[in-house]
């Protein structure tokens, strides 16, 4: 019997950023909720070695089918890029952005999450850079769950929106 020798070779797959530090900055999400979908972006400010960058997380949410179903990020502040991304993903659905907090951030991937387990559908590449978003957390109140919907669903303005909603 020989001995064989094996090597590790390092894979192509790019992991994702270290970061030293992490904060909010901003977060958005479409009104568009009542139509199944939405999106999501959230805008964090990160630090590694001292030195501060921009990290945006683009989320296309799906109700319906498939939760946590597509999802992109750029790191840097190139409006350019942002934008792209941002058009590419999420634009088509149209909508208002409200505003979230982070707390919001988290309950709507949360439950997003949850619909990921119930479809059995995987969750879009770069879960690596998402996970943290998904660690439980306090589960929110009714009156707290009730607000956020309200935030991701347009206000019904009359009968015909009623009827195409239904």
């Amino acid at each position: 019997m020989t001995d064989k020798k094996f090597t590790v070779i390092r894979g192509g797959i790019d992991l994702p950023p270290e970061i030293d530090k992490r904060s909010f900055c901003t977060a958005y999400a479409t009104d568009t909720r009542l139509m199944g979908v939405l999106g999501v972006c959230i805008h964090w400010e990160i630090e590694k070695n001292e030195i501060a960058d921009d990290f945006y997380q683009f989320f296309y949410l799906d109700a319906e089918e498939y939760a946590i179903e597509n999802y992109r990020s750029v790191r840097g502040n190139n409006p350019e890029e942002i934008h792209k991304v941002e058009s590419t993903l999420i634009g088509g659905l149209g909508g208002e952005r409200i505003p979230l907090t982070e707390r919001e951030c988290r309950l709507l991937l949360l439950e997003f999450a949850e619909l990921n387990e119930r479809y059995r559908q995987p969750f879009p590449d770069g879960y690596e850079e998402y996970s943290f978003l998904l660690e439980p957390c306090e589960a929110p109140d009714r009156h707290e769950r009730n607000a956020l919907m309200k935030k991701i669903c347009t206000p019904i303005t009359g009968e015909y929106q009623l009827i195409h909603y239904f």
